[in-house]
């Protein structure tokens, strides 16, 4: 990756949760997006959702790295924590 791509992809990917959150009605009021620091997007949700916003939020991230590095090598990892965790 070229430097400052990574600050692009983390955009795109905040930009593509912005977008799921506050256009699936079912979640938008569940769902928030909490912090964004360098490569790693927090959100919060009710624990209602919590396995259906697990994986979204990884198809999400997934979707944002292929914009950016068109081959698809970049992985997401997504974990789920009652407390807040590094």
């Amino acid at each position: 990756m070229i430097q400052g791509s990574g600050a692009d992809l983390m955009k795109l990917a905040m930009w593509y949760t912005f977008k799921e959150i506050h256009m699936e009605k079912k979640i938008s009021h569940l769902v928030h997006i909490l912090l964004n620091v360098h490569d790693q997007l927090t959100t919060g949700c009710h624990e209602s959702v919590v396995e259906y916003w697990k994986g979204r939020l990884h198809e999400l991230m997934l979707e944002a790295g292929k914009v950016i590095v068109k081959s698809g090598i970049l992985g997401a990892d997504t974990q789920v924590s009652d407390v807040w965790t590094k």
